[in-house]
């Protein structure tokens, strides 16, 4: 879980891949009335709107950030109402082969987890 950082706000992803890059997907639910919010690239000044079911490849090791829904004051929201953002990232540990990977869990004790060895994806 530390690996995952901070998210939501201006931050940087100090663990991922300098060569790698991040893509971020929305898969929430439009809802008229409801602004996406923003995504911004604030190293770079930029910024657009979220929309529902689309990506975005950026990296992460530039100070990016989202701003949450916009929605009118005293708007009842749909039960089913929230954003679900998707966001996949190399890893720097995954990005140069020298760790071992969960690839799944094993049926048995608690944190009994199927490892790939570094040996099996790094090719030399």
């Amino acid at each position: 879980m530390n690996d995952l950082g901070t998210f939501g706000g201006n931050h940087l992803d100090g663990y991922d891949a300098t060569g790698g890059y991040t893509v971020m997907s929305n898969l929430s639910k439009e809802y008229p009335e409801i602004h996406p919010g923003y995504f911004y690239i604030f190293s770079l000044g930029i910024c657009w709107v979220l929309l529902p079911m689309s990506s975005t490849l950026f990296s992460g090791l530039r100070w990016h950030g989202g701003s949450p829904p916009i929605y009118p004051e005293g708007y009842q929201l749909p039960v089913d109402a929230a954003r679900l953002n998707l966001v996949a990232y190399t890893s720097f540990s995954v990005f140069e082969g020298d760790s071992l990977l969960a690839f799944g869990a094993l049926p048995g004790t608690r944190n009994n987890l199927f490892s790939v060895r570094p040996e099996m994806t790094r090719i030399e």
